[in-house]
């Protein structure tokens, strides 16, 4: 039999299976003086230990599984305030300089968010009102949330929105532009009408899954458009595909817009011969390198402007049975600390219909420069200059514009 020294520590692990079953404490109480109180000692610290790794865990595991639920359920408050100065003057009318809000972006402000439902499911929502900054007034016609009014659904197998939003078309142009079809008339929609930012009333639109080379986009409206003193009826379609590996991109795009008998938009067409049904089909292309983007792109318009209420400068906004191509090269590249922005536009009005009735078949151009230079993640200035030559009843008539400016995001 083996004789334990109980003056030494390690004597304690042999002590058998039967007392290593039994309570510490009384394991404890049986054990020598010096041993109980070394035991005591380790078993303070553990304990004290424990406490610590609790209170510094314990929380953090809580917490953990619901705060990125939080964060991704919470709505986003954003928004983009432009302000600045503009010059326009043309042939028949003097020089204008005034305060001018949103040339780069419309001035806006806005509420996004959604809610993860499991299984690659999630709702999503945005509201999205535009603001003159000069005035404090609401853009779009003094609508609350004039710019987007969306809700809809997402999977791993596309998206489903619902509501006011931009057609699939023109929403996928405008990164085809060096101009971002703003700048006033120095973007892409002065010459190519389908670049135009087209928000339509009651649409749904169905999206292919993002993060892929391909994605498609197609978008109806029973009702497009819903403004005071608009007669309901009329009916959109638009429909977009595009293509997007670096350095290479390229989109294709149809849009036709069926004006209710009863509109303003009908009547306007039926001043300029018919009311016909205007129809958009655009190509464009972009390459991206290390310091240049080039872009190209050419549109075909028939019967009249997809979004007549802005007309370009020397154009028509309705032209029943005619035809207008528009083309345009341009090209942004890094400058110093930003970015200098160029294009040519050509707006072609093609022989026939009221166009030729009207003596409308000049062709114009546009020529544009601007540069954009950050401040910061947020804030940037910018200067942009757009000079018309010729419209498509006068191939004499000039026209300009110019504006500075600042714009900051929230």
């Amino acid at each position: 039999m083996r004789t334990l020294d109980p003056s030494t520590p390690d004597a304690w692990r042999d002590i058998g299976p039967a007392r290593a079953a039994a309570p510490v404490a009384n394991r404890l109480d049986d054990a020598p003086g010096p041993a109980r109180q070394q035991a005591a000692s380790r078993i303070g610290r553990t304990r004290d230990v424990v406490r610590r790794l609790a209170a510094a865990t314990l929380p953090g595991m809580l917490i953990a599984p619901v705060a990125p639920a939080l964060a991704a359920d919470a709505a986003v408050l954003y928004g983009v305030l432009d302000v600045g100065v503009s010059l326009e003057r043309s042939s028949d009318q003097a020089t204008v300089i005034g305060l001018a809000s949103g040339t780069q972006s419309g001035s806006r402000w806005g509420v996004r968010g959604g809610q993860d439902l499991g299984q690659g499911l999630r709702a999503n929502y945005q509201l999205e009102g535009g603001v003159a900054v000069g005035t404090g007034r609401a853009a779009q016609g003094g609508r609350l949330f004039g710019r987007l009014a969306w809700a809809g659904l997402s999977a791993p197998l596309g998206e489903l929105r619902l509501g006011r939003q931009a057609s699939p078309a023109s929403n996928a142009l405008y990164a085809f532009d060096a101009f971002s079809a703003s700048y006033l008339n120095a973007g892409a929609q002065t010459a190519l009408l389908p670049f135009a930012t087209h928000r339509v009333d009651n649409m749904a639109i169905v999206t292919t899954p993002a993060g892929t080379a391909w994605q498609a986009s197609a978008g109806y409206s029973h009702s497009a458009r819903n403004n005071a003193g608009d007669a309901p009826g009329s009916r959109v379609w638009s429909t977009a595909l595009g293509y997007d590996a670096k350095p290479w991109a390229m989109v294709v795009t149809a849009e036709r817009v069926h004006w209710g008998a009863a509109s303003t938009q009908a009547a306007g067409m039926r001043a300029s011969g018919a009311n016909q049904a205007p129809l958009g089909l655009a190509a464009a292309v972009r390459w991206t390198g290390d310091r240049v983007t080039a872009y190209g792109a050419a549109a075909w318009t028939r019967h009249g402007a997809l979004v007549p209420e802005s007309p370009s400068p020397g154009q028509f906004a309705y032209f029943a049975d005619s035809a207008v191509l528009g083309l345009m090269l341009g090209a942004d590249w890094a400058v110093g600390p930003g970015r200098l922005m160029t294009s040519w536009q050509a707006s072609l009005p093609r022989d026939g219909g009221s166009l030729q009735r009207r003596d409308a078949t000049r062709t114009q151009h546009v020529v544009s420069l601007g540069y954009n230079l950050p401040l910061s993640k947020r804030t940037a200035v910018y200067g942009a200059a757009a000079q018309f030559l010729g419209s498509w009843t006068d191939k004499d008539w000039r026209a300009t514009q110019m504006a500075v400016g600042v714009r900051h995001r929230f």
